[in-house]
């Protein structure tokens, strides 16, 4: 499973070039490696389509079954996501999708609707953003409790 993820993030990132930027500044690369910020930023992007098919529609501001409360937990309307489980949204994520090994708990309406292809990718996406974590990419406030 490791190498079709990775082979996918490396089409995706030279695919990506001359593309506009996110929201999100990568940290500049050293000595001419990918910094853990920017390895974040690539993975969300080739994962949000994902996250828009199945969590958009309760965590995106104009969603279709938005609320104040699902918003409050985390708002993915810009990168990095807001909402209460920002400071951890990428354990968060992988927790309530199973990727930590507990059953999935979401998407609420069909809990493990995101599998095979598409759950590897919010899976590289999850693990990029432990690795910028570990990096203190995120600052010390970002740090899960």
């Amino acid at each position: 499973m490791f190498r079709p993820v990775m082979i996918v993030l490396w089409v995706f990132v030279l695919g990506a070039r001359g593309s506009t930027p996110t929201e999100a500044s990568p940290v500049p690369p050293a000595h001419g490696k990918t910094s853990p910020q920017a390895a974040e930023t690539t993975a969300w992007n080739a994962a949000k389509p994902v996250l828009e098919k199945y969590c958009a529609g309760c965590h995106r501001q104009g969603g279709k079954a938005v609320t104040k409360r699902k918003l409050g937990y985390f708002d993915m309307t810009s990168y990095p996501p807001s909402g209460r489980h920002a400071k951890t949204i990428g354990v968060t994520v992988a927790n309530v999708l199973g990727l930590s090994g507990r059953k999935p708990r979401m998407p609420l309406d069909k809990p493990g609707a995101v599998a095979g292809d598409e759950l590897a990718l919010v899976k590289a996406w999850t693990d990029a953003w432990a690795a910028a974590e570990a990096a203190g990419a995120h600052g010390a406030a970002t740090s899960a409790p």
